[in-house]
């Protein structure tokens, strides 16, 4: 048993406590997947309207006594019941703001990855957001690999010496 002392503990348990239906219906003509079965928040928010609203990254999530929710990780626990804090809920379809029944279904954090990379849903080289190097520095890293040493090339760009080896080797930045 896991310590009750920890965070993923009491959030675990707090999960489990949660009845969705009490806060929320299922309404696969609504664009999160959810709407509202009470009146909340001083009354600004009426029943049948639209539960929760879009992130930057398209993931709908819904706000329920104080605490944020994603839409798919309720919609799958209203029809399912709880789900372990080390699982995910993967979108079939690979669009995350696809919150119906039919294209959610629960999966380990691997395989999410796996199928998200066979979507084409991650971020590769430059357009990743931690990116220091653009495709065409790769290139002529890959070239110079041979007359510079992997030291003055990592200097140059300022990265580590290990990715510059891994450039190298194949293991970093394959897609180039």
């Amino acid at each position: 048993m896991e310590n009750p002392r920890s965070y993923s503990y009491w959030r675990e348990w707090r999960r489990a406590l949660m009845n969705w239906s009490d806060h929320v219906y299922y309404d696969e003509t609504s664009p999160s997947g959810l709407r509202w079965k009470r009146y909340a928040a001083n009354n600004k928010i009426k029943p049948g309207d639209v539960a929760g609203r879009p992130s930057e990254k398209l993931y709908w999530s819904t706000y329920v006594l104080d605490r944020r929710y994603f839409n798919h990780r309720i919609v799958y626990e209203l029809f399912n019941g709880s789900i372990s804090i080390d699982l995910v809920v993967d979108h079939i379809d690979g669009n995350k703001s696809n919150n119906t029944l039919a294209n959610i279904e629960l999966s380990n954090p691997k395989h999410n990855a796996a199928h998200a990379s066979k979507l084409g849903l991650l971020c590769k080289g430059s357009s990743h957001i931690n990116s220091k190097l653009t495709e065409e520095q790769v290139m002529v890293i890959k070239n110079k690999c041979g007359t510079v040493t992997q030291q003055e090339l990592a200097k140059i760009y300022n990265v580590s010496h290990q990715l510059i080896s891994d450039i190298k080797l194949g293991k970093a930045w394959k897609h180039v």
